[in-house]
């Protein structure tokens, strides 16, 4: 198991339902989620020449809330077999998710994320 130092807010009962997870799922490769703002149906890519291009196949024409729910990385919990880990593992993409909750996985790489970790603190 892998923790990271800078999600201070992941508690020990989020680790162990993790890790009750990673056994549930036949001890496969467990990485934390956490659900995106925007959804990349919403997204574009943009070409040099201004040309705007679906960054997913499904087009935008989706009501919001038809819309499914997508996770990105949150960086807080992996979980992984000793033996699975080589030098090009990359942790990311292990099979299976785990997701926690926005302010159980703050991810403090910056300054506003220190500023929004005052803020939790203050609210607790």
């Amino acid at each position: 198991m892998l923790l990271q130092a800078t999600n201070p807010f992941c508690t020990a009962a989020d680790l162990d339902r993790a890790l009750e997870r990673f056994e549930e799922c036949g001890e496969r490769g467990l990485v934390s989620i956490g659900e995106v703002d925007v959804s990349p149906i919403l997204m574009r890519t943009m070409a040099a020449d201004g040309a705007l291009s679906h960054l997913l196949a499904q087009g935008s024409t989706v009501r919001r809330q038809d819309m499914p729910t997508y996770f990105t990385f949150n960086g807080a919990i992996f979980i992984n077999r000793a033996e699975e880990i080589r030098p090009d593992t990359s942790l990311n993409d292990s099979p299976v998710g785990w997701a926690l909750d926005r302010s159980q996985a703050l991810d403090i790489d910056e300054p506003a994320d220190l500023e929004e970790a005052r803020k939790i603190i203050a609210r607790r």
